[in-house]
């Protein structure tokens, strides 16, 4: 199944591989429908990329998070990086730098508060 175009009332959009239409909506003239087979082809692209398998770093974070209940959000702001990067190194998509072992030892020992 594939993302596919389809002419609307209001001009063209974007069905989903279930045929539900996407949020977006597009012109209708002749580059409304060039815009909406780009966005679909896109898509598609997208939705054949094979997905990251989570890296045993990914998996030490996520267990990290687990074991002192913090969010994703929680975890990022106290390393001082974004919520998304937290979520690229759980999710295999990007490695966690060499250091990250240390800073997770580091702050593990200061939430059970130790010195």
């Amino acid at each position: 199944m594939s993302y596919t175009i389809a002419r609307h009332s209001d001009g063209w959009v974007v069905l989903q591989p279930d045929g539900s239409p996407t949020a977006q909506r597009f012109a209708p003239t002749a580059k409304g429908a060039q815009e909406a087979q780009q966005a679909a082809q896109s898509l598609n692209a997208a939705a054949d990329r094979p997905k990251p398998e989570p890296t045993p770093e990914g998996m030490q974070i996520r267990h990290f998070r687990y074991i002192h209940r913090l969010t994703q959000k929680a975890l990022a702001e106290r390393l001082g990086v974004e919520r998304f990067t937290l979520q690229r190194w759980e999710s295999g998509e990007s490695q966690p730098p060499a250091f990250l072992d240390l800073a997770l030892q580091r702050l593990g020992q200061l939430l059970v508060g130790l010195p």
